[in-house]
């Protein structure tokens, strides 16, 4: 990742930030910093590989889940991208997001300085580092080069196995909008809908796509893929929950320390609904209410998700098939304090429409089936330092 610090005199402090899992450093690397965080060496494929120590690993691991350890490598560099200088190098933690490109840093000016071969001496990189910089700065590079203004053109050249020499393409920058629903029927009468996170309106563009695999006949089954969905709007959960709900079910609850904490939402327009739009649920077929359903969650299916999950599964509508889920179930409300400036607070626990508090905890699978293709050793909201415990649950930790 790259990050840009503005400095005084119009300078900037450019740092290139590889992860430690990544970090794959030359016997001879004279970095101080090996001694001083006590690592063994770890070597370039062609010789042997070791990882980073556990001690070291476990300091420096995932913090709030926001935060990876890294090597972070700074450079000071002028306005202009003519004098460069390697300022210093260090292991800490930094956000696993960390592309704080700074808008008055031109792109070539990061690439002068991330190219700059004195910096790469002065930080002292030993032959196996130099290769990893190398293979970061392309990347980097690459990426700075393509950005710009949207509808701007971009040619590109394309290199592409079966092809007997380059070519190039012309595009048309663009805002990318992901697209957070998709279907398809997988075998006739059984239909697959994936909702990859919970927009403004994902509710209303999975009706469609619902009405969409009804038109080629009636479903004997659906299946609601929520893998990998880090959540989003709660509108837009329960609106998803009302689809397959009979009208005014307990969707999910809050409950806080005030009044205003505690509310219901349950499967109806007013607690799905925007502003004044039109129902978009009322002209799905009646069918969708009883049609067989399963669930599909893991570890990632987060927060809105685990809402979806958690009220279909205590009215007994679907069954929940992968791994526990992350485990977010708190609220969280901005208070504005002027001057662009707000804080942001936990102000209440969600709950399932049973009473269970997903905090910390998450949806339990009816049916538990590990997913080859999600890491095993996935990062849990339980996992995380100073989380909100689970108030239903005394032990605070998360189910096994």
């Amino acid at each position: 990742a790259l990050s840009v610090t503005p400095l005084e005199g119009g300078r900037w402090r450019i740092g290139i930030h590889i992860a430690a899992p990544a970090l794959a450093l030359a016997h001879d690397s004279p970095l101080d910093l090996l001694a001083r965080e006590r690592m063994s060496s770890v070597y370039m494929p062609g010789d042997k590989i070791t990882m980073l120590p556990d001690p070291v690993v476990a300091r420096y691991s995932l913090d709030a889940g926001r935060e990876v350890a890294a090597l972070s490598l700074y450079l000071d560099v002028s306005a202009d991208g003519s004098d460069i200088e390697a300022s210093h190098s260090r292991i800490e933690r930094v956000p696993i997001a960390a592309n704080l490109r700074h808008e008055q840093v031109s792109a070539q000016v990061t690439e002068a300085a991330l190219a700059s071969d004195d910096a790469a001496r002065d930080l002292h990189f030993g032959p196996a580092l130099r290769v990893l910089w190398r293979v970061t700065l392309a990347s980097v590079a690459r990426r700075e080069r393509m950005r710009g203004k949207p509808k701007a053109p971009i040619r590109l050249t394309i290199v592409r196995k079966g092809e007997s020499k380059p070519f190039e393409v012309t595009l048309i920058r663009d805002v990318i909008r992901v697209q957070s629903v998709k279907s398809k029927m997988i075998e006739p009468g059984y239909g697959w809908v994936r909702v990859s996170q919970f927009q403004e309106h994902t509710g209303e563009t999975m009706a469609r796509h619902i009405t969409q695999l009804y038109k080629d006949g009636p479903l004997k089954g659906l299946i609601l893929d929520l893998r990998n969905d880090p959540g989003g709007l709660l509108n837009g959960a329960v609106g998803i929950s009302a689809a397959f709900l009979p009208a005014k079910a307990l969707v999910v609850s809050t409950d806080g320390r005030t009044e205003d904490a505690r509310r219901k939402f349950v499967a109806a327009p007013e607690d799905y609904l925007r502003g004044s739009r039109e129902d978009y649920l009322k002209g799905l077929p009646a069918a969708v209410k009883t049609v067989p359903m399963v669930v599909l969650v893991n570890g990632g299916s987060a927060s809105a998700s685990e809402i979806v999950a958690g009220a279909l599964q205590d009215h007994k509508r679907a069954t929940i098939i992968g791994t526990q889920t992350f485990g977010k179930g708190s609220v969280q409300t901005i208070m504005p304090l002027g001057n662009s400036t707000a804080i942001k607070l936990t102000t209440a626990r969600y709950y399932t429409p049973l009473g269970r508090s997903i905090q910390a905890k998450g949806i339990i699978p009816d049916i538990v089936v590990e997913d080859p293709s999600s890491p095993s050793a996935r990062i849990r909201e339980a996992d995380l330092a100073k989380h909100l415990d689970n108030d239903k649950d005394k032990s605070g930790a998360a189910a096994q």
